[in-house]
């Protein structure tokens, strides 16, 4: 398994962050977070949000290489990875973003033998950060 719509709010959550002023000081910022959800995509299938847009800034919970009907892709990691690139397209959307304005990007796999695979997928996306971090298997 390999982890990499129009704007819908669901909910909206307001916070108060420390800001440290030009003094050195904190002080209070207010922080709007709103949920983002593409009916494009699969439901989570854990207790998630798809993305989380905080001001200006989406942070986007793991995409998956799945259907809309939460079911792995079959084909393979090079087929999953392909769905999981689209399926993130998908929430960029629907938080007002896309690949253009990804930072940073983590990529979970589950066997290393499919890191060829994955990252020539990846490097077909010309729009992503050329800078990727891949976390391998755990040694057993």
């Amino acid at each position: 398994m390999i982890a990499v719509g129009k704007y819908i709010h669901i909910q909206k959550l307001s916070c108060l962050s420390k800001m440290p002023n030009n003094t050195g000081k904190m002080n209070a910022h207010k922080v709007t977070k709103t949920i983002v959800t593409s009916p494009h995509i699969y439901k989570p299938v854990g207790p998630y949000s798809q993305a989380i847009l905080a001001d200006k800034t989406l942070y986007v919970s793991g995409v998956l290489g799945m259907d809309q009907k939460a079911q792995i892709i079959c084909g393979g990691a090079e087929a999953q990875a392909r769905q999981a690139l689209e399926n993130l397209k998908h929430v960029l959307e629907a938080g007002g973003a896309s690949l253009l304005s990804v930072v940073k990007t983590t990529i979970l796999l589950a066997r290393m033998d499919d890191f060829q695979a994955v990252n020539q997928v990846y490097a077909e996306c010309e729009y992503l950060p050329t800078y990727l971090f891949m976390i391998p298997p755990q040694a057993d």
